[in-house]
């Protein structure tokens, strides 16, 4: 079943939808999650007597997989399309409803209807939540008193007055009773119960304890209120009501201006607010106050407040005469002490550079300064001419040899092949050392490694496979492989964003596999649980693969079924980065 839905407030899906109604607090409006493609829904006004000459309305079509909404009038004997429109047409969720006005003058038309079809295409078009207000239709004749005298609940109509819950209105509009207003969702009471729970509700935020709530045609007050989906009251339902519409005192006035800003408001406690929809008091204005010059003052007006344009301040009324608001002036004082002298001022600024004076008399010689130093010492002249080279000398006999020296002592054996080679690398009791000179493990170095990582990394896409028996595989997410050893073992490390949509104990479980399977020495997963409409979490997920033979393989990320539950997933968020990290160890 697929229908048009009143609303208040944001819809349940994000980043589609108003936040909020044009009019009022409540709207219309098509809820497009799980509602694809091409779902059709209709809202038909009723057959006039006379013909419609003019359609106003406020839509709201924010969202990427936003469908078409279409006006459209009978003639008699077919549907005409009076007006479309296809596609996203504003921003973001406050973004302004748009009025949109049609002109019937020169048709005859005496019902319309409006045609939602949600999107069309693949995947899950669920950012199509159109969203229509404030509809008004004006025909080609007024409506008079023999038109109708009672229509709906107990509404009459009479000298061109209004009445609700009075037959012989004396005012354009009489209200006999009180204003109510329905609340979010649809609650259930069982019979000879006083426990109520909800769906959709809210009931932290729209009803307060002592509250009147209307629950079929009896009345409760609220005696405890346990949460936005459960409360108590104050007595036990008799029949019980499943499903039901819940009412509550709404408040008595509210005027707004064309911006929708709150002029003046009376609540249901009474008090009275101008320029706030919340009055915390009898009278709380918003801005300020100007107050009249008002002349009687009797036991009537006791407490009145004026301002006096003689004196040009305010006075109140005491019950007999007029007073001033800081009571009456008060005899003139005696004149008061001198006062101790003051702190010495500040120094003042520094005055302008005067002007240069005129030049003096010239002085006397002086007398003659000391020596100066030394001056340095000049460059070096140049080499004279080289004298020509002399005769070689005879050769001397061979001299006597040296005596033998003393034969040296014997070294050191080595621990092994080698103590010491390269940069500061040890090998002793068959551990090697790199900066270590007795090394106390296989390999013990000191100082930065730097290791082999096999990686893969991205931003998006938002996959939406959804988890099936057997499993799904997000093939957005893969990592080749190399391994070298048969006996070790591949660490594997998964970040990503993991979407699970829908209501209450939806599960799924991501998994990593390899060439498709698990790896032979068991599997890595982790299971996503929610019980709210949605749960989005950055996540990571790491393991050890063993039992992997060597050579060239593929890591995968595959979406699955969790035992018992089925789930709406999303792998990834928007633009959100995920990564697949691998490294071959050894694992004792």
């Amino acid at each position: 079943y697929f229908n048009w839905a009143r609303h208040a407030g944001g819809t349940h899906s994000g980043h589609t939808g108003p936040n909020e109604a044009e009019e009022g607090n409540f709207y219309l409006y098509l809820e497009a999650s799980r509602n694809t493609p091409s779902r059709i829904a209709y809202l038909q006004s009723p057959d006039f007597p006379e013909t419609i000459k003019r359609v106003s309305f406020h839509y709201h079509m924010y969202g990427v997989h936003m469908g078409t909404l279409t006006l459209e009038g009978f003639d008699g004997s077919r549907w005409l399309e009076l007006w479309r429109v296809a596609g996203q047409q504003h921003g973001n969720h406050h973004a302004p409803w748009t009025r949109k006005e049609v002109d019937l003058s020169a048709k005859t038309i005496r019902k319309v209807r409006f045609k939602g079809v949600t999107g069309n295409g693949p995947g899950k078009l669920y950012r199509g939540d159109m969203a229509i207000d404030f509809i008004t239709l004006t025909t080609s004749k007024e409506v008079s008193a023999g038109h109708w005298s009672k229509s709906g609940d107990d509404i009459y109509f009479a000298n061109g007055n209004v009445g609700i819950g009075i037959k012989d209105p004396k005012a354009d509009l009489a209200v006999l009773g009180n204003l109510s207003k329905a609340l979010s969702g649809h609650i259930a009471v069982a019979k000879g119960s006083a426990h109520v729970t909800g769906v959709d509700t809210w009931f932290t935020k729209e009803v307060a304890l002592g509250d009147s709530l209307l629950i079929g045609d009896r009345v409760f007050l609220v005696k405890e209120i346990r949460g936005n989906k459960e409360l108590i009251l104050n007595a036990t339902h008799p029949i019980g009501a499943f499903n039901a519409t819940v009412y509550t005192d709404s408040d008595l006035f509210s005027v707004r201006t064309g911006a929708e800003v709150s002029a003046l408001s009376i609540d249901k406690s009474g008090n009275v607010g101008v320029g706030t929809a919340r009055p915390a008091t009898k009278l709380d204005v918003a801005g300020g106050i100007k107050v009249g010059s008002e002349t009687r003052c009797d036991a009537a007006r006791e407490g009145t407040i004026r301002y006096n344009d003689t004196s040009d301040e305010p006075e109140f009324c005491n019950g007999r005469t007029w007073t001033r608001v800081e009571g009456p002036v008060g005899a003139q004082g005696k004149q008061g002490d001198t006062g101790a002298q003051g702190q010495k001022g500040e120094r003042g600024e520094k005055g302008e550079k005067g002007d240069v004076g005129p030049r003096g008399l010239k002085g006397e010689k002086g007398d003659t300064g000391p020596q100066g130093p030394k001056g340095e010492k000049g460059e070096r002249g140049p080499i004279g001419p080289m004298p020509p080279k002399g005769d070689r000398g005879e050769k001397g006999e061979k001299g006597d040899p040296g005596p033998v020296g003393p034969k040296g002592e014997k070294g050191d054996t080595g621990d092994a092949f080698w103590s010491r080679s390269g940069t500061d690398i040890s090998y002793a009791s068959g551990n090697v050392g790199i900066g270590a000179a007795a090394p106390k493990a296989t390999l013990e170095a000191k100082g930065q490694l730097i290791r082999q990582v096999f990686m893969a990394t991205g931003l998006g896409p938002n996959d939406g496979t959804d988890p099936a028996a057997g499993g799904r595989q997000i093939k957005s997410r893969v990592l080749n492989f190399t391994k070298l050893h048969a006996d070790t073992a591949i660490r594997i490390l998964y970040s990503d964003t993991l979407r699970i949509l829908g209501g209450d104990n939806h599960s799924a479980r991501w998994e990593i596999r390899i060439n498709g399977a698990h790896p032979p020495g068991g599997a890595i997963y982790q299971d996503k649980h929610t019980h709210s409409h949605e749960n989005l979490d950055p996540t990571t997920i790491l393991g050890y693969a063993t039992g992997v033979p060597a050579g060239n393989h593929q890591i995968q990320v595959w979406v699955n079924l969790t035992p018992g539950y089925t789930s709406d997933t999303y792998t990834g968020w928007l633009n959100s980065r995920w990564t697949l990290e691998a490294q071959e160890v050894w694992v004792r």
